[in-house]
């Protein structure tokens, strides 16, 4: 280490699932920070070999950066050299798979984190700058530890599976700030332990958290990891008020990242209960806490003085649903659900109006078939208070930790097949050239996205056909018919593609038809992207690296993220490089074990 060489160390999390993701978070830092980095097996070699001076001890840094490491290969990453700037300090504000990182120069002066535009003043020899910020005054050098914003959100998962009510949210979240700043030395509770656990016990836990802030509303089978995600804007080079579309936005995952990392997005989905979920999600992330507590303590009170709808309104939702899920309902739920709808109808605001009806789409196959009338209405205020802890949790870092204005973003309904007439709905500033593409497509035909979701649609008057749905959905089943198959049409897919359905066709003429209609509109789908994106822009495009199918015994390996590759090269948008990240993610028709992100440029 030079005299007053700026020098990094990026600590992983300790809840990364597994090694396969350490190159996408070595590519991550590596983007965001502009300079190459060395692995680090264990934190004991940097302090010996590099900051020795950080082991003081009086103010024991050395427990911390050793303390809890990721148990895999490594535990994080290495740089020196680096420039002192208010961006550098953003870019570290904005990675997703580390837990802290530490900054140190051997010099006896506080300027590097002033050129950060920090002001450590006076005197201290540990200086909090900030909940997440920390100024160590050593002899012989100074550290700056600073914890990335999502580090601190990631815990919201927790906080609003476990409060009770407002006093639990803002008791865990100063738990969990103080935890991260200071939260060394501790013995932590055991994945077993059912009783006395706190959040600080969940905190330290491996098990990785997926649905904090907003991302907690609602979820589906196959969704983004936020976390991956996140890391996937940052390799791409994406920056504050860059903008980027997701053309299959499914529950806005991509959409709300971006909105807390203030990029710009637009998302576009062919589900219309999804494009609705998905707006409440990053909506919700400017609204007003204390304007939606009010609403739900209305909801709450019309609902306990009149917690049914009359028989005429019982009667014309079920004359909404087809015959085989009428069969299944409870009427008796069912009145529980329309007497929510019409309180929410009666809400003047339409973005909370939705946001209303978010818990009806999350439980709604289960409210109508198997709880009775009070779990009904218990199951649903529970849901729409803990989506207010979600909020509450963002309004308490807002005032503790640094303000966040969300970024602009736009869902909306539409066939990615036809992305550019379907972005003329979007204000003119969110139409375009894109700075970069985030996306998933449909699994193959591996999870029903529609089915799954029949109630919702229709109670809540999204679709008086959800056929309709299907056959705008790229590898639907119910959506494609068998006779929908042409021989010409192959000749525009890569040749592997080409011999799969050709071999799938005897045994699974349906299938078959169903997939050629899948890979012709992922072409579709990559020529739109190819006219939207400026040049040099990238698209991460993330899906199952492969899958196997059977036809009448044989089994046959599927290279999808081979395939996606080929479909985008024939369009012009070039390979840059892939990871394998090995999520075990499960769908309903068997294990998709690994995720692959294929990272594409436009030239």
């Amino acid at each position: 280490m030079g005299e007053g060489e700026l020098v990094g160390y990026f600590k992983l999390k300790h809840d990364i699932q597994n090694d396969s993701e350490l190159p996408l978070a070595r590519a991550e830092v590596e983007s965001s920070i502009g300079a190459g980095v060395e692995e680090v097996r264990n934190a004991a070699d940097v302090l010996v070999d590099e900051l020795r001076f950080l082991m003081d001890r009086r103010l024991r840094i050395h427990d911390r950066i050793c303390w809890h490491p990721y148990p895999g290969a490594l535990e994080g990453f290495l740089t020196r050299g680096l420039e002192p700037s208010p961006e550098l300090l953003e870019a570290i504000r904005r990675l997703s798979y580390f837990r802290e990182v530490y900054l140190a120069w051997e010099r006896d002066d506080d300027s590097p984190a002033e050129d950060m535009r920090l002001r450590p003043g006076a005197g201290g020899s540990e200086v909090s700058l900030d909940p997440l910020t920390t100024l160590y005054r050593l002899e012989g050098g100074r550290c700056l530890r600073v914890v990335p914003d999502q580090a601190a959100y990631e815990f919201s998962d927790f906080v609003c599976r476990l409060a009770r009510d407002d006093s639990d949210v803002e008791r865990m979240f100063r738990a969990g700030l103080r935890h991260l700043r200071v939260g060394v030395k501790r013995a932590y509770s055991a994945e077993s332990a059912r009783l006395f656990k706190t959040i600080e016990d969940f905190m330290d836990d491996r098990r990785a958290p997926q649905l904090y802030l907003t991302h907690w509303f609602f979820g589906i089978r196959g969704k983004f990891f936020p976390r991956m995600i996140r890391a996937a804007m940052n390799l791409m080079g994406l920056r504050e008020g860059d903008l980027v579309l997701d053309p299959f936005t499914g529950c806005g995952t991509l959409n709300v990242e971006a909105s807390l990392m203030g990029i710009r997005s637009v998302g576009v989905e062919v589900n219309p209960l999804l494009a609705m979920v998905s707006r409440v999600k990053v909506r919700a992330l400017g609204a007003d806490p204390s304007e939606v507590s009010k609403l739900i303590s209305r909801v709450e009170e019309e609902l306990r003085s009149r917690p049914a709808a009359d028989r005429r309104s019982l009667e014309e939702a079920l004359s909404r649903l087809p015959e085989r899920l009428a069969s299944r309902v409870r009427r008796g739920s069912l009145a529980v659900v329309v007497r929510v709808l019409e309180i929410s109808q009666s809400v003047g605001d339409p973005d909370l109006s939705d946001f209303l009806k978010v818990p009806l789409a999350y439980w709604m196959r289960s409210m109508l078939t198997k709880q009775a009338p009070e779990k009904a209405i218990s199951t649903y205020l529970d849901h729409l208070k803990r989506m207010w802890f979600a909020l509450r949790f963002l309004q308490l870092y807002r005032e503790n930790v640094r303000p966040i204005e969300p970024a602009k973003a736009e869902v909306i309904r539409g066939d990615s097949t036809r992305l550019r007439e379907v972005l003329r709905q979007v204000p003119g500033e969110l139409r375009g050239p894109f700075d970069g593409v985030v996306t998933s497509p449909p699994y193959l035909a591996a999870i029903d996205y529609v089915g799954n979701q029949l109630y919702s649609l229709y109670v809540l008057g999204l679709t008086s056909d959800h056929l309709a749905v299907d056959r705008e959905t790229l590898g639907s089943m119910r959506g494609s018919r068998s006779r929908e198959w042409s021989e010409s049409a192959l000749d525009s897919l890569p040749e592997d593609v080409r011999d799969f359905l050709l071999w799938l066709r005897p045994g699974r003429p349906k299938m078959s038809a169903a997939l050629l209609r899948y890979f012709l509109g992922v072409l579709r789908v990559f020529k739109e992207i190819g006219e939207v994106l400026r040049p040099g822009g990238r698209v991460t495009w993330v899906i199952g690296a492969e899958q196997v199918m059977r036809v009448r015994g044989e089994g046959r390996r599927l290279p999808v993220a081979d395939w996606m590759t080929e479909l985008a090269s024939q369009v012009g948008l070039e390979p840059e490089v892939r990871f394998d990240v090995h999520l075990a993610k499960s769908s309903e028709r068997g294990a998709i074990p690994t995720e692959s992100l294929v990272v594409l440029r436009k030239p």
